[in-house]
C-alpha cells in the first residue's frame, strides 16, 4: 500500500512537472513572437525613413536644377537684351552715318546741276552772240537742247532722293530697299558726267573753224 502511494507520488511529481515544462515553452514561444514583429517593425521604419530621405535628395535635386536652368535663362535673355541693344545703337549709327553720306552726295549732285545750267546759260549767250554774227548756230542749239533735257532729268531723278533715303532708313529691310535709291544715285552721277562731257565737246564745236569763233570763246570757264 505505502508502495502504491509512492508510485502515484512519482507520477503527479512528474506530471507537474511536464506541465511546468510546457508552460514555459509557451511563453518562450510567445516572447520569440514578439521580438520578431518588433524587429519587423524597426526595419519598416528604417526603409521608410530611408525612402523618406531619398525623396527630400531627389525634390532637393530638382530645385537644384530648376534654380541652375532659372539662371542660365537669365542670363540668356540679359545677353539677348544687350546684344539687342547693342545692334539697335550699332543701326541707329549707321543710320546716321548713310543720312549723312546722302546729304553730302546729294548736295554736291544739286550743286553740280547748278554748275551745269550755269555753263548751259553761258553757252546760250555765246551762241546768240555768234548768230547776231550771222553764225550758223541752229545744230549747236539743238544739241544744247538736248543736254538741258538731260538736265532736267538728273534734277528731276534728284527730287524726292532724300524723302526716298528716309523711307529706306525706316524700311524693316533696308538692304533690300536700299537697291532703288543706290540705282538712282548711280545713273544720275553717270548722267551728270555726261552732261558734262557733252557741254565740252559743244563748246569745242563752237571754236571750231566752221563757226569762226577763236579764243574769245569760253572754255575752261564754262565748264
Amino acid at each position: 500500500m505505502k508502495r502504491m502511494r509512492f508510485l502515484l507520488a512519482v507520477m503527479l511529481l512528474v506530471f507537474s512537472l511536464s506541465i511546468g515544462s510546457v508552460y514555459a515553452s509557451s511563453h518562450v514561444t510567445l516572447d520569440s513572437d514578439s521580438d520578431v514583429s518588433d524587429v519587423v517593425d524597426r526595419a519598416t521604419d528604417v526603409r521608410q525613413r530611408a525612402e523618406e530621405r531619398r525623396e527630400a535628395v531627389r525634390q532637393r535635386i530638382e530645385q537644384r536644377r530648376d534654380a541652375i536652368q532659372d539662371r542660365v535663362e537669365l542670363r540668356r535673355e540679359k545677353i539677348a537684351t544687350r546684344v539687342a541693344e547693342i545692334r539697335r545703337r550699332v543701326a541707329e549709327h549707321r543710320k546716321v552715318l548713310i543720312r549723312r553720306f546722302f546729304k553730302r552726295m546729294l548736295r554736291r549732285f544739286e550743286a553740280a546741276t547748278v554748275r551745269l545750267g550755269r555753263i548751259a546759260d553761258r553757252i546760250e549767250s555765246r551762241l546768240d552772240k555768234m548768230e547776231a554774227r550771222e553764225i550758223d548756230v541752229s545744230g549747236l542749239r539743238e544739241d544744247l537742247a538736248d543736254v538741258r533735257d538731260d538736265l532736267s532729268v538728273a534734277e528731276g531723278l534728284l527730287d524726292g532722293l532724300e524723302a526716298k533715303v528716309e523711307e529706306v532708313l525706316a524700311s524693316d529691310d533696308p538692304k533690300a530697299a536700299f537697291g532703288i535709291v543706290r540705282d538712282t544715285v548711280l545713273e544720275t552721277r553717270d548722267m551728270l558726267k555726261d552732261i558734262h562731257k557733252q557741254f565740252v565737246e559743244i563748246i569745242r564745236q563752237m571754236k571750231g573753224p566752221q563757226t569762226g569763233v577763236g579764243e574769245a570763246t569760253p572754255s575752261s570757264t564754262a565748264e
